[in-house]
């Protein structure tokens, strides 16, 4: 079964608690001040410091570039994959920094969420000059 089943796009009927919605408006808070303020065409690694540094000030708990383990046929891999961070034990953030967003970058996101086991993943490009276009949210839609 293919990711359709499992995933989608945010829309208004997703169902998440009150806390995970009041955290995730902080990612995006804390996102849009750092799109805000640094502005468009500089490294991914000078995005990640400005989150970093944002979310300190929030007090927000996070995790840097965070590793995920992956099962396959039964066996645990360790540290197979590594999100840019994690907030929480429920939201997977994956920041670009490239002229478009592609289907690729959407699929990284996702398999981070789904072997991360997160509810909630915002896919950033810091390239996009207009914030709102910028930012993708996703959301794990239970089966």
């Amino acid at each position: 079964m293919g990711y359709g089943a499992f995933w989608t796009l945010w829309s208004v009927h997703a169902e998440l608690s009150p806390e995970i919605e009041a955290l995730g408006a902080r990612v995006v808070d804390a996102c849009f001040r750092v799109h805000r303020g640094v502005g468009v065409g500089c490294a991914e690694r000078v995005y990640h410091r400005c989150f970093e540094h944002v979310l300190k000030r929030m007090g927000v708990p996070y995790k840097h570039e965070a590793w995920i383990d992956v099962v396959f046929e039964g066996i645990l891999i360790k540290d197979a994959l590594r999100v840019d961070f994690t907030v929480g034990d429920t939201i997977a953030i994956e920041f670009k920094a490239t002229p478009q967003t592609l289907p690729a970058h959407e699929a990284q996101l996702i398999n981070y969420m789904r072997h991360g086991r997160k509810q909630l993943g915002f896919l950033v490009n810091f390239h996009e000059p207009y914030f709102k276009a910028a930012t993708r949210r996703f959301v794990h839609q239970k089966p």
